[in-house]
Parts: C-alpha cells; sequence; structure tokens
C-alpha cells in the first residue's frame, strides 16, 4: 500500500499487521476504535498488545515539556505545515536523533528553526491568529 504524509513524506507499507489494521472494518468505519477486532488482528501476529499499550516501552513516544516526544514532534510538524509555515517536515525529521532516551537534533541551526516554528504556532493558535515568519 503506498502512502503519502506530509511529514514523512512518501513511503511503502508492507507490514502485514499494519495493513491488516489499515483495511479492518474498525479502521475504515473510524468509530468505536476499541472493539475486540483490532486486539484479535495484533495477536493473530503475535504481537503483545499489554507490552504495545505500556507506555514505559516506548520512552520516546511522551516527555514531559520541555523534552521533544514522538507525538509532541509529529503534531507540531502538522500544525507547521497546516499553517503554511513549513513546506515539510523532512529536514526536521533528517536532523533528529536520539540519545540517552531523549530526542536530539543533529546541529544547532536545526534546533533554532524548530523550536521558532512550534513557538509561532503555539502562540498563533494561542492568541488566535497564525504568525507567518517563515524560518
Amino acid at each position: 500500500m503506498k502512502y503519502t504524509d506530509r511529514i514523512y513524506g512518501n513511503f511503502e507499507i508492507i507490514e502485514p499487521v499494519i495493513l491488516e489494521l489499515i483495511n479492518s472494518p474498525t479502521i475504515q468505519r473510524l468509530k468505536e476504535i476499541n472493539q475486540s477486532e483490532i486486539p484479535e488482528i495484533i495477536k493473530k501476529y503475535n504481537f503483545d498488545l499489554e507490552y504495545i499499550l505500556d507506555d514505559k516501552n516506548f520512552p520516546l513516544k511522551e516527555k514531559d515539556l520541555p523534552d521533544l516526544c514522538a507525538d509532541r514532534i509529529t503534531y507540531s510538524l502538522r500544525e507547521a505545515i497546516d499553517f503554511g509555515e513549513i513546506k515539510n517536515g523532512k529536514n526536521f525529521i533528517d536532523n533528529l536523533t536520539t540519545k540517552d532516551g531523549k530526542w536530539i537534533l543533529k546541529n544547532f541551526e536545526s534546533a533554532k528553526k524548530i523550536c521558532r516554528v512550534v513557538f509561532e504556532i503555539k502562540h498563533g493558535l494561542l492568541f488566535g491568529i497564525a504568525f507567518r515568519r517563515y524560518v
């Protein structure tokens, strides 16, 4: 399945469990997502559902502010694209890495740009206006 994401670009999804989940009637209906069908598909592929649902197993997913986390990075980049602050998130994603269980940017210039974009988006939303400073 070919997929285009505003942040991550074009790629092909080939993992059988992901394909089956995407094509399941539950996901297709996009409602009542907690029906028993999804856990059954995950277990069918021998994934441990309890492990997947335990955030302790994915320390990069959620972090307290001001640390970066996967969710914060993704939604910030999506908002930046939606508000026209950036064209895509590839440059930011390419400059991300991890060290000692934390997300870090590979260079100061990238860190400065993402901080500026996130700051302007968040303050624009907070005050009900969209800032249009391009970094």
